[in-house]
């Protein structure tokens, strides 16, 4: 039973890393195409 609910509570703590680096990332190329649209313009 402890077992099971660290599995779980890891599984939470993989998914936040995930969901997190993945904003992370969209905000990273939102910037650089903002900035690549301005040398560009």
């Amino acid at each position: 039973m402890e077992s099971q609910s660290k599995s779980i509570s890891d599984n939470q703590v993989i998914a936040d890393i995930l969901s997190t680096s993945t904003l992370h990332n969209h905000i990273v190329v939102l910037i650089l195409t903002e900035r690549l649209v301005r040398n560009v313009g």
